[in-house]
């Protein structure tokens, strides 16, 4: 959630310092090149790949297009069963439970959702340290790993503050969810899972609107970053225990608020979407942390939606690159929610909120009956120049 523990702006973005804006190029065409490299061929290196067969390899190599969607496919299915498992044990832990909106939370209550909590967080940082041994990071033998002392901290953090604060969004959202009643087989979650997709799209650019809002402020304001946020940006080389090097007040400023109010906008879940709706914000989370070079990791459930923020993505760092940036943000493809988010949220989100808040202080709003205009004009940057950190 960068979330830090909580969610996207610049959440999922891996974010390493440089001293020239040119050397993000590298990793932003190795990204274009992974999603589709029969288009974005080297020519020096791999003419023939223009002309790949769409049906069969012919030698040398080559890779058809039939296989690379196969190799994708099996790719998605095994990303997305993992999160789904994930979501499934959790939702069987709690649903048992499930209890009236006005009966008070028991103990018992409290301890199996602190503990799915826990293991939901803890089966992601284990997942990307696995991949991290079968896929080599960003940096390589250049990072500078964490201490044991650093890593016990960490998981200190996790047990005290992470956790605590994941309940808290859990049982705000846990009042609203609507029970399932039926009892739950594949093809039941088949059909929540198909309908989860398109709503927690809608969450995520709104969760990611309020959370690069906020991640925004903590930079833009000196006191914020250096009381606040600061602690965030503590390891030169991120890791997936990065993700949770925050402190409590920057937790509930760009994770907890976000996802309340984000959940307070979007469409009403059941009890199963709400878990994974978690399983899938985490697994973006810490993915965004790893260090690692992974695809289709801003919105794994529709990872089509992926490959064409790589291709804006390519355009603004040229654009900043024309510009001469002296730090940037280096592997930074932009995610599908932040690309959606500032294309077409913005102003709705603006207006929707100052009118709320207009209705809620009782001051009247004049309200056209033919047309509504407005013009709402954030400062706003794709990426952060800190330099704060490296100061």
């Amino acid at each position: 959630m960068v979330s830090l523990a909580g969610g996207i702006g610049l959440r999922p973005v891996p974010f390493q310092f440089r001293d020239a804006a040119d050397e993000a190029y590298p990793s932003l065409y190795t990204s274009l090149e992974d999603c589709a490299p029969v288009i974005f061929a080297k020519s020096q290196n791999r003419p023939s790949q223009m002309k790949s067969s769409l049906f069969a390899a012919k030698g040398g190599g080559e890779v058809s297009t039939l296989q690379l969607v196969a190799r994708r496919c099996k790719y998605y299915a095994f990303i997305n069963a993992f999160i789904c498992s994930v979501a499934w044990g959790s939702y069987a832990a709690v649903s048992p439970l499930n209890r009236d909106a006005e009966s008070p939370v028991t103990l018992q209550q409290l301890i199996v959702v602190y503990g799915v909590s826990l293991l939901r967080i803890l089966a992601m940082i284990k997942w990307f340290e696995w991949i991290a041994t079968k896929k080599p990071q960003i940096n390589g033998d250049k990072r500078v790993q964490l201490t044991d002392e650093q890593t016990r901290t960490i998981y200190r953090r996790i047990l005290w503050l992470v956790v605590p604060t994941e309940c808290v969004s859990f049982w705000f959202a846990e009042k609203s969810v609507a029970p399932i009643e039926d009892k739950m087989d594949w093809l039941l979650f088949l059909t929540e899972y198909i309908v989860f997709i398109p709503k927690s799209l809608v969450f995520e650019v709104s969760f990611d609107f309020f959370h690069f809002a906020m991640h925004w402020v903590c930079h833009y304001s000196t006191w914020l970053y250096k009381n606040v946020h600061k602690r965030h940006h503590l390891h030169l080389h991120p890791c997936p225990l990065s993700t949770y090097e925050q402190d409590g007040f920057d937790l509930c400023l760009t994770n907890v608020l976000p996802f309340c109010l984000a959940w307070s906008m979007g469409f009403p879940f059941s009890d199963l979407q709400l878990h994974l709706l978690f399983a899938y914000k985490t697994y973006v989370e810490v993915a965004g942390h790893s260090g690692l070079e992974i695809k289709g990791f801003s919105f794994p459930q529709m990872p089509l939606l992926n490959n064409v923020t790589t291709f804006v993505s390519f355009w603004i760092a040229t654009v900043m690159t024309y510009v001469q940036l002296k730090h940037i943000v280096a592997a930074m493809p932009l995610t599908i929610v932040q690309i959606t988010g500032i294309s077409a949220i913005i102003a709705s989100v603006t207006v929707s909120l100052m009118y709320l808040l207009a209705l809620h202080i009782g001051f009247p709003l004049p309200v056209s009956s033919n047309s509504t205009t407005c013009m709402v004009t954030p400062r706003y940057s794709t990426c952060f120049v800190d330099e704060k950190s490296s100061n």
